[in-house]
């Protein structure tokens, strides 16, 4: 694995990375550091002690869309192509396959479970991305899985000041990693809100994902919770 890592001031320096406190950038930059030659990272505890950050801050880095978590614990670096190019005699291929699997990568290069180019590297001189454009996987909830998907998506609201834009709910659960069950679950809560005259905005949603992976392990339990505001006509999940 290469000892070098570099870094783009098109992401450092932009507003939404300026923005969040010393402690969170400085995490950002250890997991970059302590990131295999993919941009994955299965050693988030350490990062954490190195930069002296705290699990609020790894959560904005998770909201702010810095990086990927996956349900195994491990993360990506989402703009690592961007960050980082490789020469093939010094690349190592990340040992997170199953999880390498699940993403594609955007034109721009980043990270995304979004369509877009799959996300293989094979690196030949520099780094060189595949430009096969089917998907490997797709995390996605099929029509007939719930009603209220479509009615949900027409509520979506993006906040002006974001940088890293999504065009639906359904692409910011699938950026989270956020399972099947979950996703159902989550538009029932947004059309539960929207019954309420509430509309669910990107960084809330954000926020609840991040919330649930943080304080529950199950999805038995993250659903459970999201039962309870359901239920008990609750605009507000209870950690919020």
């Amino acid at each position: 694995m290469a000892e070098k890592r570099m870094f783009t001031k098109k992401i450092t320096d932009s507003d939404a990375f300026c923005e969040m406190s010393s402690s969170a950038q400085a995490l950002y930059f250890h997991l970059n550091q302590g990131a295999d030659d993919d941009g994955f990272n299965n050693q988030v505890q350490m990062a954490m002690f190195k930069a002296k950050a705290s699990i609020d801050d790894l959560k904005v880095l998770m909201a702010k869309n810095f990086i990927i978590r996956f349900e195994s614990g491990v993360i990506v670096i989402k703009h690592w192509r961007i960050h980082n190019t490789l020469r093939k005699d010094r690349y190592t291929p990340t040992n997170f396959q199953e999880e390498l699997s699940m993403l594609n990568l955007k034109e721009n290069g980043a990270y995304t479970f979004s369509d877009g180019v799959v996300a293989k590297r094979l690196p030949s001189g520099c780094q060189v991305v595949a430009t096969d454009k089917n998907r490997i996987d797709k995390y996605s909830i099929e029509e007939n899985s719930i009603d209220s998907k479509k009615e949900c998506m027409n509520e979506y609201i993006e906040e002006t000041n974001n940088t890293c834009v999504r065009a639906s709910y359904e692409e910011i659960m699938q950026d989270f990693a956020v399972s099947k069950l979950v996703q159902i679950k989550l538009f029932e809560f947004i059309k539960h809100l929207k019954l309420h005259n509430v509309v669910m905005i990107n960084s809330r949603l954000e926020s609840i994902i991040v919330g649930l992976d943080m304080k529950y392990r199950e999805d038995v339990d993250r659903i459970a919770c999201i039962d309870r505001a359901i239920v008990g006509g609750h605009k507000k999940l209870e950690f919020e």
